[in-house]
């Protein structure tokens, strides 16, 4: 009987191991990213990266730093991409790492560009002279383009920004303009200034223009032959009791010897009239530093049967 049981306490244990079934293990889900290593530039953007596993492999993707950030979702199942963005890199090149499904892909992005500065103070404008500044930049890469900042305002009327960095033209009043220049480099990198230019009063002869002057006066067309004809001049130019501008002038050839005219200056536009054999109107333009000075004049008349003459011609002037 003892012999009995204990071959029956067996038959289990031989019928498990000889016919019966056991569980099945459990297929690897490899995931495989086309890389495991990848590098960015300084500037923002987005990369992709393949990624192969069986079709019934599910995954994650997570990152470690949050100037990176994972556009494609959390996760996939079998061959998908995978998105990323990385920001702008200003500082020193820095590491970050994307997991997929268990697997790190390292992405280093490069270190920043320097800043884009906006280099020069444009100084005020004189109402009635040309202008002419150019700003310039440095930094980054490529070539600047110069814009105005929007919503900002803009330089005096008469004075505008062109593309390559100058401001030019002519103020016409003295209200002054505050406006912003932005610098951009080829990679759209930009900064910006604010400027206000007041545009000053026209020079008067009580600065740059007063001291002695002497020049030439060309009778070009006239009721006297030879023509042409010259008639030297000299003068001094100075401040006026009231406060205006006039001119002591000497022209021997025609009889004038220290008249005093009062002078309209206009930015660098001079004006005045004298009275030689009659009235005659002088205009002439100063040179950008009043040390020089040319133009024309007209007035007069004289009769040569049957065709009346108004006398004209040129003159200059040089600053003593």
């Amino acid at each position: 009987m003892r012999r009995l049981l204990i071959a029956l306490a067996f038959v289990p244990f031989l019928v498990s191991a000889c016919g019966g079934s056991s569980p099945t293990a459990p297929t690897p889900c490899t995931i495989t990213p086309a890389q495991t290593a990848v590098n960015v530039s300084a500037t923002a953007g987005s990369t992709a990266i393949p990624v192969q596993a069986g079709s019934s492999c599910a995954w994650t993707v997570t990152s470690s730093q949050p100037w990176l950030t994972i556009t494609s979702g959390t996760g996939a199942t079998g061959v998908a991409t995978v998105t990323f963005s990385v920001a702008e890199n200003t500082g020193e090149a820095r590491t970050a790492t994307v997991t997929i499904g268990g697997v790190v892909v390292t992405v280093t992005q490069a270190a920043g560009l320097p800043p884009v500065v906006l280099n020069g103070n444009p100084p005020n404008p004189v109402v009635g002279v040309a202008y002419n500044f150019q700003f310039t930049a440095q930094g980054a890469t490529g070539s600047f383009t110069y814009s105005y900042e929007t919503g900002v305002g803009f330089p005096p009327i008469g004075i505008q920004l062109n593309q390559n960095g100058t401001l030019t033209g002519t103020a016409i009043n003295t209200n002054a303009g505050t406006f912003g220049v932005c610098v951009a480099d080829s990679t759209g990198r930009q900064s910006c200034r604010r400027f206000t230019l007041t545009p000053q009063p026209p020079a008067t002869t009580g600065g740059a223009a007063n001291g002695n002057w002497s020049g030439t006066i060309v009778l070009q067309v006239g009721c006297t032959a030879p023509l042409p004809s010259n008639y030297p001049w000299t003068a001094i130019i100075r401040t006026a009791a009231n406060g205006g501008t006039e001119m002591v002038v000497s022209v021997p050839r025609a009889l004038v010897f220290n008249e005093v005219h009062p002078l309209t200056i206009t930015g660098q536009r001079l004006t005045f009239t004298v009275d030689f054999d009659s009235l005659y109107t002088f205009v002439a333009d100063f040179s950008a530093d009043f040390r020089s000075l040319s133009g024309t004049f007209t007035g007069g008349n004289c009769n040569i049967p049957p065709t009346i003459v108004i006398p004209s011609g040129t003159w200059n002037g040089t600053k003593q």
